[in-house]
Formats: structure tokens, C-alpha cells, sequence
């Protein structure tokens, strides 16, 4: 569950770009129940919106490296 907070403890962009990959996997390839592991991908996704708005869809798909859910 932690890997869901770190869009808001990473210290700075550049290195949450280069982790978030790393943290969304660990999310989703959790040993949670998949309603739990679901409801935590959205919070990631959306505190990782939030901390990189000027950032685009695609440039979020390459820091997640196919590992992206689909965004609405």
C-alpha cells in the first residue's frame, strides 16, 4: 500500500518519473484482493496526475512502461 502514496512523498519530479513505473507495478502485482488492488491503481494515478499536470498521457504511459491502466 505504500507504493500508492509515493506520488506524494516522492521529493521531487524527476525522481517520481523514474519510479513510478517501478511503484504501479508493485501495485498491481500485489497479493491484495483485486478490488482493493483496482481502487489503489485510480489513487495512484490520479495523486500521479496531480503531481505532474503539465505531464501527457503518453509521456505517463512511458514512465509506467505498458503498465498503464486505460485513462478515461
Amino acid at each position: 500500500m505504500v507504493a500508492a502514496f509515493q506520488p506524494l512523498l516522492a521529493e521531487s519530479e524527476s525522481e517520481l518519473e523514474q519510479n513510478a513505473g517501478g511503484f504501479f507495478h508493485t501495485i498491481k502485482t500485489s497479493k491484495l484482493n483485486r478490488s482493493v488492488k483496482e481502487a489503489l491503481e485510480e489513487v495512484f494515478m490520479s495523486w500521479l496526475g496531480q503531481r505532474l499536470p503539465n505531464r501527457t498521457k503518453q509521456e505517463i504511459e512511458k514512465m509506467l512502461v505498458g503498465e498503464l491502466p486505460e485513462l478515461l
